[in-house]
């Protein structure tokens, strides 16, 4: 990662109001969840191949166009290599979203994009491409016939402009200006469109005031909508985090929450449902536990201290989901039966336990098993355990890294993280090829031998200098990585250079 600066655009959005509407479903889904070990040297491998092997225009056209914007934005900002790619797309003249990017955060992006100038909502037929040039110098403009997500962009897009904005009745007409300047501006009219709420909500992108930060489709379009029953039924059915904009009175209703807990949040922060609950529902444990495996964590987070040192609850927890162990009381970290069974379930629950069953071998060896990343929560006098550092290794070959120095020089060690990173490799390409092949590129953009450098660089970079004078290990290491040169070595000591110099480009 780079130490600079995000470039400002890139970063998250500043609070604004927050589209969740009861339909179209299209509004309630995030565009894109980022893998949890995003931004990783677990994700390092398969960058570094994106990088290094796909040309400029296979990256425009095998893999931009199916990429949400959401995800786009994110990696600019968390990766610098990826950045000096995405930011002249995401900075063109021209941008193309996808029906699932019609999310708040999305059009408070596109409502800052001042050299934006052509707009397009894919599948929208009613205006296909919007000249906003154009559009933001007209005084009059009309929601017409637009699709809702294209409505919300559109929306955003002239939220700077001081045109009047007719409604798709044809006869309502709001003002640009006002949305933009009102710290309370008049709610939509109650027989509104989906689009025209959408275009209003769109409009409010510039507007400072920060009361908007609380404001949702159900409260923008009527006051009232936060106490319906029935409307908010259905939209807590349809994301779980609309639970925010219901009464008080329907926060402490069971069933409205338990189907809030049902249906979770397809929202950037899943379980936060919990949170907006009455304190007697935040410690109900039917309530937490009927999260399921995706959200049971978050859920343990909101839920009152009652249930979190409860073990019963929390041994239930772990099972669904072994990253509950963060949201568990301290006593209960120390529980060696809980913590066995959450890093069964995620290895890296292992960070959350404490520091004698981090250092307690059976559990270690759990959690690597599980996932070999885990070794780097663990204590010292495990790292330099040969059983579990080989254990950590064949399991995910980077882990090499985490073991104990005299064990970075161990034959026997290091040739079973290089063994693993051969195969992970072999996977990542053809993998990959099948993600390039469903984009639909034609061309062979990607090589195996690069994908197995890209692998192999990562192991052999914590492999301790002194190894490389085994004559042993050069020739068994070489031979799982004689596949990345075009010539055959010429001897013992050219196959030892090579893989010094695969050693040293990292």
């Amino acid at each position: 990662m780079s130490g600079r600066r995000p470039d400002p655009l890139l970063r998250e959005s500043p609070p604004g109001p927050r589209t969740r509407f009861p339909a179209p479903a299209a509004l309630f889904g995030a565009p894109a969840i980022l893998p949890p070990r995003h931004g990783s040297s677990g994700d390092s491998a398969f960058l570094s191949i994106v990088l290094e092997e796909f040309d400029r225009n296979a990256f425009e056209i095998a893999l931009l166009p199916h990429v949400a914007l959401a995800c786009k934005r994110a990696l600019a900002c968390t990766c610098y290599a990826l950045r000096e790619r995405l930011t002249p797309h995401l900075r063109a003249a021209t941008l193309s979203v996808l029906r699932d990017d019609a999310v708040w955060s999305n059009a408070l992006f596109v409502a800052r994009l001042p050299g934006l100038s052509d707009l397009r909502v894919e599948g929208e037929t009613s205006l296909p491409s919007m000249d906003l040039a154009r559009y933001r110098r007209l005084e009059a403009l009309k929601v017409g016939a637009l699709s809702t997500p294209a409505a919300l962009f559109f929306g955003a897009a002239i939220a700077a402009s001081n045109a009047r904005l007719r409604l798709s009745d044809g006869n309502a007409i709001r003002n640009i200006a006002a949305l933009r300047s009102s710290p309370s501006p008049d709610k939509a009219e109650p027989n509104a469109s989906d689009a025209d709420r959408a275009a209003l909500l769109g409009a409010l992108a510039s507007n400072q005031h920060e009361i908007f930060s609380a404001l949702d489709a159900l409260s923008y379009a009527s006051g009232a909508l936060g106490h319906d029953r029935e409307v908010v039924r259905a939209a807590v059915r349809e994301d779980g985090t609309a639970l925010e904009y219901a009464s008080s009175e329907l926060r402490a209703d069971k069933s409205i929450v338990m189907d809030a807990v049902r249906t979770g949040a397809t929202g950037a922060w899943p379980g936060a449902w919990l949170g907006l609950a009455s304190e007697a529902l935040r410690g109900d444990s039917e309530v937490v536990l009927a999260a399921g495996t995706r959200y049971v964590a978050r859920a343990l987070s909101y839920a009152t201290d009652a249930v979190k040192e409860d073990r019963a609850v929390v041994l239930v927890a772990v099972r669904m989901d072994g990253m509950a162990l963060r949201y568990a009381a301290g006593s209960i970290k120390g529980d060696r039966e809980v913590v066995l069974e959450a890093v069964r379930q995620s290895g890296q629950a292992l960070q959350y336990a404490t520091g004698s069953l981090r250092a307690d071998r059976a559990v270690a060896f759990e959690a690597v098993r599980q996932d070999g990343d885990a070794l780097r929560w663990a204590g010292a006098v495990i790292k330099a355990d040969k059983d579990v550092a080989l254990a950590a290794v064949r399991k995910e070959g980077r882990t090499l890294e985490f073991v104990a120095e005299a064990l970075q020089a161990d034959r026997e060690v290091v040739l079973a993280a290089v063994d693993q990173a051969q195969a992970r490799a072999q996977a990542t390409f053809r993998s990959t090829l099948a993600l390039i092949a469903s984009a639909g590129a034609t061309g062979t953009v990607l090589s195996a031998s690069a994908t197995l450098r890209a692998h192999l660089r990562q192991v052999l970079l914590y492999a301790r200098d002194r190894l490389f004078e085994d004559d042993a290990f050069v020739l068994a290491a070489h031979e799982h990585a004689k596949a990345i040169w075009t010539t055959p070595a010429n001897d013992l000591q050219d196959m030892r250079e090579r893989l010094r110099l695969l050693k040293e480009l990292v």
